[in-house]
């Protein structure tokens, strides 16, 4: 089941790792050699983790990869969200999340 069909399944919100790529012209020169040198891990976790865990509201933006746009995506405080994707368990986030499967 993925993270969407979770929010749908439990009405809680999923937030996406892959919304937080870097753009390009963004990335370092060497971002390939570098785990997870093409996600703005501090952007997330400033924007989504922080304040998920403060019961603050989430005000970020996600970035569109293929269109090389951003989306404001503003949330009340919640309780409980699902972070989905390769990258949600980086060890720079580990301590941010309650629960990893």
């Amino acid at each position: 089941m993925t993270a969407a069909l979770l929010g749908q399944r439990f009405d809680i919100p999923a937030f996406h790792t892959d919304d937080y790529y870097l753009p390009f012209r963004e990335r370092p020169d060497d971002w390939r050699g570098i785990c997870a040198g093409n996600m703005d891990i501090a952007r997330f976790r400033s924007e989504v983790l922080v304040p998920l865990s403060s019961g603050e509201p989430v005000h970020t933006y996600r970035y569109r990869c293929h269109e090389d746009r951003r989306e404001t995506d503003d949330r009340e405080p919640l309780a409980f969200a699902v972070v989905e994707e390769s990258y949600s368990c980086h060890p720079e986030r580990d301590a941010d999340l309650a629960v990893s499967i």
